[in-house]
């Protein structure tokens, strides 16, 4: 049967799903891959077998580690002969790859099929992500080695955020310098986006949402007839939220003072710039990586932070206070900011790890937001359990905003949209 591999390259991990295509189009999951510690002397891997080549249901855990080479192509290499080695089947008959791409610029705002001169395009746009595009560019030439005669397909975080309006996405920056340089709001996470608010209007069509992915990475988005119509997160992903190691929105002044010698730097590791790829500043990396959760806490998992809280004492058990009330209080601006936006919001969905699992987040970001009608039901929401479902309402009944628990599946969009794309370019074909 035909098989879709989804491959997710981060700045220092790599993610893959192999996915069945059954005869009714459905898409199941046959493999998950993981790879950390990119650029590290080894590379840890974990490949999760979940079905078998004939697609029998099984359980197999497989671990191993790359030595040889520990960048992005090396590692893949290393994933992809792991698993060939354990079931040489599994891997034929790939029909398509799909790629989750962070930044499309203002040259991506659909999903595409890869092409020479599309990854020439894609590597000129490292620049905006250095330490998700260019690992991304790595593992498509990759893959076009490894998978010949498979279609590439690239699916970017910013396509979702293309319907934006000039007065969201535009900078109040010299005009004619942005405009050449493609310096404006962009949006990411919206894959995710996507997703979660699609299920949501499948049961509840219409309705208007402020879709919450709160992991490390954290993001809002304004959601009006299904399109995204705001977003928290700008030309970068460092823009908005307050995140797990991210600082979000700040005084654009900041970065000169932290570049400052009076600013002490001296407990900032090295610099994290994905391997082979773009070097990034010291401020970007303080930024990106010593911000958010982290900077005021020095915890980015909020389960630790919450543990914190609770066993804590003196300026640590303040400080994971406070960290956690910041976090929260700025969600709370965005949601009551885009409320507005959207005239109103009927709805909120929580995803991602920290939307997904943490009902102490949830109850505190809610708590302040009966003015605007959301009332959450205290039981539903400790008691919120996605194995079986994919939306649990947590709201009370007749709340005038309804809130949800979605889980995000980006992965499984990323294959749905690779195998659409893929057959309507062969009905085009046919």
């Amino acid at each position: 049967m035909p098989r879709i591999l989804v491959v997710n390259a981060g700045s220092s991990t790599i993610k893959f799903r192999l996915y069945n295509l059954t005869s009714a189009s459905k898409l199941t999951i046959l493999v998950k891959g993981t790879a950390s510690s990119l650029g590290a002397p080894k590379s840890p891997i974990q490949i999760q077998i979940l079905k078998d080549s004939d697609a029998n249901t099984t359980s197999r855990t497989l671990t191993d580690e790359a030595t040889d080479g520990t960048d992005h192509e090396s590692v893949f290499r290393k994933m992809i002969q792991v698993l060939q080695d354990n079931d040489e089947k599994l891997l034929t008959d790939v029909l398509a790859v799909g790629h989750r791409v962070v930044h499309g610029g203002q040259d991506f705002t659909q999903p595409t099929l890869i092409t020479p001169s599309s990854i020439s395009t894609l590597d000129s746009l490292s620049a905006l992500a250095p330490l998700h595009n260019h690992p991304s560019v790595v593992l498509i030439k990759t893959t076009l080695k490894l998978f010949p005669d498979s279609k590439q397909v690239g699916v970017f975080d910013t396509s979702f955020h293309s319907t934006l309006e000039e007065k969201v996405w535009r900078y109040p920056l010299p005009f004619e310098a942005c405009n050449q340089s493609g310096l404006r709001k962009y949006g990411f996470h919206g894959t995710s986006h996507n997703y979660v608010s699609r299920l949501v209007l499948d049961r509840h069509p219409g309705i208007n949402l402020i879709s919450l992915h709160l992991g490390n990475g954290c993001s809002a988005c304004a959601i009006k007839n299904g399109v995204s119509i705001d977003t928290s997160m700008g030309y970068t992903p460092l823009e908005g939220l307050m995140m797990g190691t991210r600082s979000g929105d700040i005084d654009p002044s900041a970065p000169f003072h932290i570049s400052q010698p009076g600013f002490s730097l001296d407990k900032v590791p090295a610099i994290k710039s994905a391997p082979a790829g773009p070097k990034i500043s010291k401020v970007e990396d303080v930024l990106n990586h010593e911000s958010g959760l982290r900077g005021i806490c020095g915890e980015n998992d909020v389960r630790k932070i919450v543990d914190l809280m609770r066993n804590g004492e003196g300026e640590k058990k303040r400080r994971a206070e406070l960290a956690f009330d910041m976090f929260c209080y700025r969600i709370q601006k965005y949601i009551g900011a885009y409320h507005i936006a959207l005239n109103p919001a009927h709805g909120i969905i929580f995803t991602g790890g920290i939307g997904e699992n943490s009902s102490l987040v949830r109850a505190k970001v809610c708590q302040n937001l009966t003015c605007i009608g959301v009332h959450l039901e205290e039981s539903k929401n400790e008691k919120c359990s996605l194995n079986d479902n994919k939306v649990v309402e947590i709201s009370k009944e007749g709340s005038p905003v309804k809130v949800f628990v979605v889980a995000t599946d980006e992965e499984g969009e990323i294959a749905r949209i690779s195998l659409g794309l893929v057959e309507k370019e062969k009905g085009k074909e046919e």
